[in-house]
């Protein structure tokens, strides 16, 4: 059975642009499969909450959740540590 994603589906973000952005990222690992691992959707879920202020809670666990929950294309455990700060 496949998730039909919604633009307004909600990825635990305080706002409707965090949702946007995360569902942004969701969309892009879904549409390559096999190409993304967990460590890379990670680090984008980092430079997002890096990049401004607004989406700091990007990296939060429970916006990971929903991602790893949405991208079944990923390879490796939700709590693999080897992202871009561990490298």
């Amino acid at each position: 059975m496949s998730v039909i994603l919604k633009p307004n589906l909600s990825y635990g973000m305080f706002s409707v642009e965090g949702n946007s952005a995360v569902h942004g990222i969701v969309v892009t690992v879904r549409a390559n499969p096999g190409k993304l691992s967990w460590a890379d959707i990670q680090n984008s879920l980092i430079a997002l909450s890096d990049s401004d202020s607004r989406f700091g809670e990007a990296n939060d666990t429970a916006v990971r959740e929903y991602v790893y929950d949405l991208c079944v294309c990923y390879t490796s455990d939700f709590y693999d540590t080897h992202t871009q700060d561990s490298k």
